[in-house]
């Protein structure tokens, strides 16, 4: 599932000490050069700068706007599983790079190849997106009815009618662990942060249940 880089085949003038005497080729080569060792900042000036050149042809704008989208689309998918939301927002900004490329009505199958990849990457990200959701409300519903649990548990203590208290209290903490319960279901198994959160709060739900014995 891998994406495609241009490279350039035309002019190799490695002379890049101004970039006003350069040709639009020749900056998209020192593009090429600066994201061939890693220097992505570097790159997308140059890639920019190559593609929005007064005297660009149609290739090398495309060329630089293919590999700016590209660079948009791997810094999206290194952030997907960290940060669906953020690679969502850096995902449509390399789709608007591909759809850029495309006008330049220039045949690209490895460019076509790069905008399906980018609409399954998307979808993941969107199914990612409600996963984390889905996650967050079962958090907040446990931590919820443990609270509940809690303040019953301190009620049946002060309750004249402490039986019927008591046995409240002693529903709703099973409601509190039934729900602490669907919240693991969710955790991914790479997830410990949300482990060591749901391990807290299920302390605190023993706790509970120790305190009604």
């Amino acid at each position: 599932s891998c994406f495609c880089f241009y490279s350039y085949a035309g002019e190799s003038d490695t002379d890049f000490s101004s970039l006003k005497k350069m040709s639009p080729q020749q900056i998209f080569n020192k593009a090429l050069q600066m994201h061939s060792e890693n220097q992505i900042e570097q790159a997308v000036t140059l890639y920019q700068q190559a593609a929005s050149h007064p005297h660009a042809d149609s290739e090398t704008k495309k060329r630089a706007l293919q590999n700016l989208g590209a660079i948009q689309h791997e810094s999206g998918r290194q952030t997907l599983n960290s940060s669906p939301q953020k690679a969502l927002q850096i995902f449509s900004l390399a789709e608007k790079f591909y759809m850029e490329a495309l006008r330049e009505k220039i045949h690209n199958e490895d460019l076509r190849k790069n905008q399906q990849l980018l609409l399954a990457d998307l979808q993941k990200a969107k199914e990612l997106m409600k996963q984390q959701q889905e996650l967050n409300d079962a958090k907040e519903k446990a931590k919820q009815e443990l609270e509940k649990a809690s303040s019953q548990n301190q009620q049946a203590k002060k309750s004249p009618d402490q039986n019927d208290k008591a046995e409240q209290a002693k529903q709703q903490t099973q409601s509190a662990k039934d729900a602490m319960e669907e919240y693991q279901k969710r955790i991914p198994d790479n997830n410990q942060q949300e482990k060591q959160d749901a391990k807290e709060i299920s302390e605190e739900i023993t706790k509970a249940q120790e305190e009604q014995q």
